[in-house]
């Protein structure tokens, strides 16, 4: 997980209140369509989780700020959230 100023985030070095932060995810389970075992997923039209992802940070909600497709929608993806 990266802070808004790429740094990496960790007790020391928490990101702020209301910054982005960009996680990186593998391991997403099935897809829509299926993919091999061990291949590599593009991150765009790489076809959508069959269950839906949630992001929570702290118990709260975290929301997608990236212009790129929702979360669910690679199995290996990274992401901007705040």
């Amino acid at each position: 997980m990266l802070n808004q100023d790429n740094t990496v985030n960790s007790p020391s070095n928490p990101a702020a209140r209301g910054t982005i932060v960009q996680i990186f995810a593998t391991g997403g389970n099935q897809s829509i369509p299926s993919s091999s075992t061990g291949s590599v997923t593009p991150v765009r039209g790489g076809g959508q989780l069959r269950l839906p992802v949630k992001v929570t940070i702290g118990g709260y909600d975290a929301r997608s700020s990236s212009p790129d497709p929702p979360l669910d929608s690679s199995p290996e993806s990274s992401k901007s959230t705040r």
